[in-house]
């Protein structure tokens, strides 16, 4: 399964917590005065990065403003990539049949 999610909201320190998943999260971060912070590390968010966070990595966005945070994210369920691992998908055809499709709502809306 996969969730792909568009928001736009006007931060508050409560409502991103850190976290984790046991998915894969996909960020891809439009505008905003925002950090990233996964495991400790802290990424300075700038329009169009992507960002993405294995399973089980602490991870929670940062408001440096009370500025609108609009991003696009996707959740990519660990069991696709399983399965694959299961039919002895390499890397690339992981990539490539997985997790490119999971993208394509967000590539449309950056092309």
């Amino acid at each position: 399964m996969y969730v792909f999610r568009y928001s736009v909201t006007k931060p508050a320190s409560e409502t991103f917590v850190l976290h984790s998943h046991n998915d894969y999260e996909i960020l891809y971060f439009i505008k905003g005065d925002a950090d990233y912070i996964v495991e400790g590390a802290v990424y300075q968010l700038n329009p169009h990065d992507i960002i993405i966070v294995r399973p089980y990595e602490m991870h929670r966005a940062f408001h440096k403003s009370n500025s609108l945070y609009e991003r696009v994210v996707v959740n990519i369920s660990q069991e696709f990539f399983e399965a694959a691992d299961l039919d002895g998908a390499n890397a690339w055809h992981k990539f490539v049949y997985i997790t490119l499709p999971q993208l394509k709502p967000v590539l449309t809306y950056i092309i």
